[in-house]
């Protein structure tokens, strides 16, 4: 597996890759009830055949805007392999996706590693998995529990004397500890069934209820704005990008783990 990337990153129409067939190297679903996002790093297929060399996208979806931009060439006709994954992690600039899946073609124990790396590779990532590990199969309960945290840690910050870095920096900065078993712990929660079942079904409810009810929605809704509709996210860019990912078996009929 060779991956080349561009020194920058080249926007393109947000459309250009609707229809096509996509092999998904990296995926991930960030549950935000205000903004949940799909981000993946993917290539278009060439008759079928997902070993060809092709040109590598990043995307990042949520339903008010779609940013989609060329990052490179990979080509995969000599398999896949985690060292060349890890490769694409510094183009994800994101908070820590609740729901992650990488390409089909790593088998275990490999997809793990990659996943896990992947995972470690956001700074975010044991604070995303202490709240998910409190709040475990109820993303909704998890989103107001972080919302109250922030709230709290806003109200420490205007204390007198109070001496911190920001609230947002200490409510989401990567704890350091001497063990990694929130890592180990964290892959594999998110290999769980139920929760990419949960996760998914509630990231489609926070779609459809942003775009209702997130400050802003309506009016870019009134106004006519780019808004990708719950029906056209699922068409368009969820089935897609998760079609080649290797997810539990039951979570729409693709590979399992």
């Amino acid at each position: 597996m060779t991956i080349e990337l561009l020194d920058e990153q080249v926007e393109v129409e947000a459309r250009s890759l609707v229809g096509e067939q996509l092999h998904t190297l990296l995926a991930g679903a960030i549950f935000n009830p205000y903004g949940p996002t799909i981000v993946a790093c993917c290539s278009p297929v060439s008759e079928g055949d997902v070993a060809s060399a092709a040109p590598l996208y990043y995307l990042s979806i949520n339903p008010f805007t779609q940013y989609v931009a060329r990052i490179g060439v990979v080509d995969c006709s000599d398999g896949v392999d985690v060292q060349s994954l890890a490769s694409l992690h510094g183009v994800f600039t994101c908070s820590c996706p609740s729901l992650a899946f990488t390409t089909f073609l790593l088998e275990p124990p490999d997809s793990r590693l990659a996943l896990k790396q992947w995972i470690a590779s956001f700074e975010d990532a044991e604070n995303t998995w202490s709240f998910i590990k409190k709040h475990k199969y109820d993303p909704w309960g998890r989103a107001s529990a972080e919302q109250d945290e922030g709230f709290k840690q806003a109200i420490a910050e205007l204390k007198p004397n109070k001496k911190s870095s920001g609230f947002l920096s200490n409510l989401f900065a990567k704890k350091k500890r001497g063990s990694e078993d929130w890592l180990a712990e964290f892959t594999n929660h998110l290999e769980d069934p139920r929760h990419q079942k949960t996760e998914q079904m509630c990231f489609f409810q926070a779609w459809e209820g942003s775009i209702e009810h997130a400050p802003g929605g309506q009016m870019m809704k009134n106004l006519g704005g780019n808004i990708v509709s719950m029906d056209e996210m699922i068409r368009e860019w969820f089935i897609p990008i998760m079609l080649s990912c290797r997810v539990s078996d039951g979570f729409f009929g693709g590979k399992g783990t």
